[in-house]
């Protein structure tokens, strides 16, 4: 753990994030298009 906070202090280590999400029989995946809509 030392080692990869470390990594991250420098810049070596970075985190990517995605969401994914299965389509219904639409084609709709049914995810808020904004941070705004999450809290609708």
């Amino acid at each position: 753990m030392a080692g990869s906070a470390h990594g991250f202090s420098v810049g070596r280590i970075s985190v990517v994030q995605m969401l994914l999400a299965k389509p219904d029989a639409q084609g709709r995946a049914h995810l808020p298009l904004t941070r705004e809509d999450i809290y609708r």
